[in-house]
């Protein structure tokens, strides 16, 4: 269980990413750069549409070439893309960020979950997922709050750049906790 556990951890982080553009995103757009409540969710609807299509290729590469080195380097440029919201100032600049933002998460997810798929060991598949869905809902229910509260107090651009942080340093400890099991773990 040992080695699923980092992956867990992985997973809560893109939830934490996904989560912060699902609420703060749309506010930072409207209030922040002027844009139209449906402008705002055209953002979301690229956002979600963009990740949809890219899953499926970052799959089949984190098989290719290993599971770690994708998760790292997707959490590696969704943070530093994250930490770059702060210096947007306008709603074409915000597009350009947001696919950025879009092709680095991408990688995230599908190689957790592959990852979880094969270092599982003797644990059955639906209690694995089981305990990895509820870590994600759990993330669904702290960070549209945790990221709201600090968008309130300094603005919903230093949300962003906490989240960024927070993913830089989330790296560190993965970098040293993902499984290595030989080149594709």
């Amino acid at each position: 269980m040992s080695g699923i556990r980092p992956l867990f951890f992985a997973g809560l982080i893109y939830v934490g990413i996904v989560a912060i553009i699902f609420t703060i995103l749309p506010v930072y757009a409207t209030i922040g750069l002027g844009s139209s409540a449906f402008e705002a969710g055209l953002l979301i609807t690229l956002f979600s549409l963009l990740r949809a299509v890219l899953f499926t290729p970052f799959g089949e590469i984190s098989d290719r070439v290993g599971h770690r080195s994708v998760i790292l380097a997707g959490i590696v440029g969704s943070s530093l893309v994250l930490t770059s919201f702060i210096l947007i100032s306008s709603l074409p600049t915000l597009v350009v960020i947001l696919v950025l933002l879009s092709i680095s998460v991408s990688a995230v997810y599908p190689s957790v979950m592959g990852a979880i798929l094969k270092v599982a060991g003797g644990y059955s598949l639906g209690y694995l997922f089981g305990i990895f869905n509820m870590i994600v809902m759990i993330g669904w229910g702290i960070f549209p709050g945790v990221s709201g509260a600090i968008a309130d107090v300094y603005g919903p651009a230093f949300s962003f750049s906490i989240a960024g942080l927070v993913g830089l340093v989330s790296v560190v400890l993965l970098w040293r906790l993902l499984p290595r099991n030989g080149d594709k773990a």
